[in-house]
């Protein structure tokens, strides 16, 4: 799943398109899905389980723009490390798309798993919408 999405964001003329099918999209795929995941379940059933102060629109923006922003460092950190590491190139050349795409996948599962998730909320069945 991960490797279709992320072709498709980074190009076949990539030089390392290749490698990265292997094991760079799926790491990067997982883990963002995972913190999307756990971020939503800490302010949903967490956060706003034990106050009402936390369900306002702004709150839940505030965790959606966390997911984002961690699925779009993670993703760079992680192709950064992977070119210098492993294949040893002095100079990685990241594509920017990379990391954006992968910071707005992380929008758009926080959003998905809020949907499914908000119900469990005592305060902020509301928010998103």
């Amino acid at each position: 799943m991960f490797d279709f999405l992320y072709s498709y964001t980074v190009g076949n003329d990539y030089t390392y398109i290749n490698e990265f099918r292997e094991s760079v999209f799926t790491n990067i795929g997982v883990v963002t899905l995972i913190v999307s995941f756990v971020l939503c379940l800490l302010y949903y059933p967490v956060i706003n389980r034990i106050t009402d102060k936390m369900d306002q629109f702004v709150h839940w923006v505030i965790f959606l723009v966390l997911a984002g922003v961690f699925g779009g460092v993670y993703a760079l950190v992680t192709a950064n490390n992977y070119i210098v590491g492993i294949l040893g190139d002095t100079e990685p050349q990241v594509p920017v798309l990379l990391w954006v795409m992968n910071g707005v996948y992380g929008l758009l599962y926080f959003f998905v798993f809020s949907i499914l998730l908000k119900k469990s909320s005592k305060f902020a069945t509301k928010t998103p919408f």
